[in-house]
């Protein structure tokens, strides 16, 4: 594992993946919830 030189980077790149992953779990929700519907 690298370690972050710089602190603002690090921010940054936790602030994407963070935002990455909701992202991914809002859209897995919303499929889910549109095949309930379905049925």
């Amino acid at each position: 594992m690298v370690l972050c030189d710089y602190q603002w980077f690090c921010e940054v790149f936790n602030v994407q993946a963070y935002q990455f992953y909701t992202g991914v779990i809002a859209v897995e929700s919303l499929l889910y919830f549109f095949l309930i519907m379905d049925f």
